[in-house]
């Protein structure tokens, strides 16, 4: 059995839901990139940044998960729950750190406001996707603050 085959067998399927009912079972990193890439596409068009949430077990409604700001810009952010007891929120710290301002973005009908601090770059946002993909835990390819 392969490495990728064995990763399969013992973790749980991950699932990408798009904060306005769409919900999509990536099978593999590419799957999961494209699908990311596709709701930034259309939200963007849309004008409307919204969050989208990457949960570690498809069939979980809870922590571990990973949120993800799409469409605001040239950046996203992040907002994990780490494990289930705890219910720890913690922010990306993106290359603004005296950045105050507010951006808006919507989950379901609701807005939330975020600080332009959280932003971090599209690509690094995707790698931090990627690593939570895997492991299911908060990424370490980004710098946190709890709050």
């Amino acid at each position: 059995m392969t490495s990728d085959l064995l990763a399969r067998a013992v973790l749980p399927e991950r699932v990408v839901i798009d904060g306005l009912g769409k919900r999509v079972v990536p099978h593999t990193e590419d799957d999961l990139i494209l699908e990311l890439t596709q709701i930034d596409a259309t939200v963007r068009e849309q004008g409307q940044p919204l969050i989208a949430t990457l949960y570690a077990d498809r069939d979980a409604t809870g922590p571990p998960l990973l949120s993800i700001g799409l469409g605001a810009g040239e950046a996203f952010w992040f907002i994990p729950v780490a494990g289930v007891k705890t219910r720890v929120v913690t922010y990306s710290k993106g290359p603004r750190p005296d950045d105050g301002s507010e951006v808006a973005f919507r989950y379901g009908t609701g807005f939330s406001e975020y600080l332009g601090w959280m932003l971090i770059p599209k690509q690094t946002a995707y790698v931090a996707a990627i690593e939570f993909f895997r492991t299911g835990q908060r990424p370490t390819s980004v710098e946190w603050a709890d709050l």
